[in-house]
């Protein structure tokens, strides 16, 4: 595998870039409520299903903006195949629990499997969200 090295700027921009999908994937964990929490009919009309492709868009989204601004690292590459494994673990019929369960471990699979480049990531995934979220 080829060692790139990123430009000081660059590391800058892909730590925004992580944050972002982080963030994304937490407001996905937020809104995967308890059944009882469901207030909305877009809550109640939610599927398990939907939460799978929404995880799945924000990494297919998250892998072009780095391509598109040539940040996309070898790291990626292996750490993007274990969160992909991890997202295809929600299925229809499962717990809203099991749910944010699978989006946070599929979250912290890409991260932490990020955090392995240590000359050119420095974003630090604060870990599994807080437990009140899942």
């Amino acid at each position: 595998m080829e060692k790139r090295r990123l430009t000081h700027n660059q590391r800058v921009q892909l730590s925004q870039l992580m944050k972002r999908y982080d963030d994304m994937m937490t407001q996905l964990i937020v809104r995967a409520k308890d059944t009882v929490a469901m207030k909305s009919p877009s809550d109640r009309l939610s599927q398990n299903e939907d939460y799978r492709k929404m995880v799945l868009s924000y990494h297919e989204r998250f892998a072009k903006v780095l391509t598109d601004k040539g940040l996309m690292l070898p790291i990626f590459e292996k750490a993007s195949e274990q969160a992909l494994i991890t997202a295809n673990y929600i299925v229809a019929g499962q717990s809203r629990s099991d749910l944010r369960n699978h989006i946070d471990r599929s979250r912290c699979d890409l991260l932490h499997g990020m955090e392995g480049d240590l000359i050119n990531v420095i974003y630090q995934c604060n870990g599994r969200q807080n437990d009140d979220l899942i």
